[in-house]
């Protein structure tokens, strides 16, 4: 990744039109005014960052990242498509305003609302998730709640600070149905499609036992009653679990050998990725394997090893 002005890039005899094209591909990203970063790849959240440590020495007293930027300072997980625009809000008067980069608005904090991240100032964790949970649809509300809660945020102090004023319906919701047992944005997006399928709540991040007490696999989703086992599978997922030594392929090797033995425990097991959250093929896949259960119930005895049981642990 390079940072460069304007005139650097002119200086490398390339043209206006080279430029406006390479944003065009996203080749190049506008950090602010005259200044801009090249990379042949990077995550959305990075450029992001980036673009908020280019605003950073340009802002005003009383002026502080806020909303989409702040999640990114806290770690709060958002759909890419919420990451265009740098936000902060003032707190000193004046009038909001938004250029190509920095969209800024006005608004009074309170005492605890503040905080800085990495030298930046930014809203607090807790005032950053109450102003995402109004804002935001209720899927991506969940996911921001979820990963607020493992911070470990207090949900009823999230509750309390969202009572009244515009969105707090919605946020309220969205809070209440959040869980810190949902270890990725993946997750939590998919319990609100199984949740608004009708279909069954599974239990998130279950370890299954035999009677002897050897782990068979720790799983995201597990349907008890159904011996049905949810797992989403997303990329991250796989970076997440490599040891050293490990490629991916040596990853997705061992997944395989666990789903084995899950099935050879009697269990059946549905996978996801990304996609299947858009297009309506997770709750097709689970409705199917849940109808199937319903049909040809599957008990203790017939899964293999005398029980399964969830008990808490470290993850796989």
């Amino acid at each position: 990744m390079t940072v460069m002005t304007l005139e650097d890039w002119r200086d490398q005899g390339r043209t206006r039109t080279q430029l406006a094209a390479a944003l065009r591909e996203s080749r190049v990203v506008r950090l602010r005014r005259g200044v801009v970063a090249e990379f042949e790849e990077a995550s959305r959240t990075a450029v992001h960052r980036m673009k908020i440590e280019a605003a950073a020495p340009f802002l005003g007293p009383g002026t502080y990242f806020a909303h989409e930027s702040a999640a990114v300072l806290h770690g709060l997980p958002l759909l890419s498509s919420r990451l265009d625009e740098v936000v902060v809000v003032r707190t000193k008067g004046g009038h909001g305003t938004i250029t190509k980069t920095l969209h800024a608005r006005r608004a009074q904090l309170s005492v605890g609302d503040a905080a800085e991240v990495d030298g930046f100032p930014v809203t607090s964790l807790i005032r950053t998730t109450c102003d995402l949970a109004r804002r935001l649809p209720f899927p991506e509300a969940v996911m921001v709640a979820d990963a607020a809660l493992r911070s470990p945020l207090d949900r009823g102090e999230l509750l309390r600070r969202i009572v009244g004023g515009r969105g707090c319906r919605m946020a309220a919701a969205a809070v209440e149905f959040a869980d810190a047992r949902s270890e990725s944005p993946g997750e939590s997006l998919s319990r609100v499609r199984i949740h608004r399928a009708g279909l069954p709540a599974p239990t998130p991040q279950v370890e299954l036992v035999d009677d002897f007490g050897q782990l068979v696999a720790r799983v995201d989703f597990w349907w008890e009653g159904e011996g049905v086992v949810g797992e989403f599978d997303g990329m991250v997922k796989y970076v997440k679990l490599l040891r050293p030594g490990q490629s991916t392929e040596d990853v997705i090797s061992a997944e395989k050998s666990r789903e084995q033995a899950l099935v050879a425990a009697g269990c059946r097991v549905v996978r996801w990725t990304w996609r299947d959250l858009w297009n309506g093929e997770l709750e097709h896949r689970l409705r199917q394997a849940l109808d199937r259960s319903g049909a040809t119930p599957t008990s203790r005895a017939s899964l293999g090893v005398h029980s399964l049981l969830p008990r808490g642990g470290p993850r796989r």
